[in-house]
C-alpha cells in the first residue's frame, strides 16, 4: 500500500481538509490510551475526550470518521479469538523520520487518553513500567540511522501494540465472553 492510499495518509488529509491540525497517531493514541484506561467506547464520550486535541469543539463533519476509529478500536479490542491492536502510523515507505516522530505523538496521545481516565486506581509495577516506556518513546528524536534505527522502529512499534493489549486487559472494560456451545441451554 503507498503512503497515499494509507488509512493514516487519507485521515490526515481528512483532518486538513476540515482545517485541523491534529495527528493522526496522536488522535489514535488517545482513543486507545481511554480505553485501555477503562473509558467507556460510547461514540460521544470518545468526541468529548478527542476535544483535547482539537483545542475545544470537535467540528461535527469529523463525527463520524472519529466514531468509525473508536469502532475500529472496540472490535479490535473485544475479539476474543484475536485480541490485537493496529497502530495508526504511517506506512513503512515514508521516511524513517516521519515514522518515528508519529510514534513519538502516538504515545503522547496513548499517555493522554490513558492519564485521563485511570483517575486514582492503584497501578501495577508492570503497568507504570509500561507507562514509562511510553514516556521516553513520546521523547524519541527524530533523528535516525537507516539500517538500525529501522530494526528499532519495528520493535518498538510491536512493543506498542502488544503492551496496549496487557493494558487493556489490565483496566479496561471486559466484555462478557461469548458463550460456549457446552454452556448453552439445550432446547428440546
Amino acid at each position: 500500500m503507498s503512503q497515499h492510499t494509507s488509512i493514516y495518509h487519507s485521515f490526515a488529509q481528512l483532518l486538513l481538509e476540515h482545517g485541523q491540525q491534529v495527528s493522526p497517531a496522536e488522535l489514535h493514541g488517545l482513543m486507545l490510551g481511554r480505553c485501555c484506561a477503562g473509558a467507556s467506547f460510547s461514540a460521544e464520550s470518545c468526541i468529548k475526550d478527542a476535544e483535547i486535541l482539537f483545542d475545544g469543539e470537535v467540528p461535527a463533519s469529523l463525527h463520524q470518521a472519529l466514531t468509525g476509529l473508536q469502532d475500529m478500536l472496540k472490535t479490535e479490542l473485544t475479539t476474543f479469538e484475536n485480541l490485537a491492536v493496529t497502530l495508526l502510523l504511517p506506512n513503512d515507505d515514508c521516511p524513517l523520520e516521519q515514522r518515528i516522530s508519529a510514534m513519538a505523538q502516538w504515545c503522547q496521545g496513548f499517555l493522554s487518553g490513558f492519564g485521563t481516565h485511570i483517575g486514582q486506581t492503584k497501578l501495577s509495577a508492570e503497568v507504570k513500567e509500561v507507562l514509562e516506556d511510553f514516556v521516553s518513546i513520546s521523547q524519541i528524536e527524530e533523528q535516525a540511522e537507516e539500517e538500525n534505527d529501522e530494526a528499532s522502529y519495528m520493535e518498538i512499534s510491536e512493543y506498542l501494540r502488544m503492551t496496549s493489549v496487557f493494558l487493556y486487559t489490565e483496566h479496561g472494560i471486559q466484555p462478557e465472553p461469548p458463550a460456549k456451545e457446552a454452556d448453552k441451554p439445550a432446547v428440546h
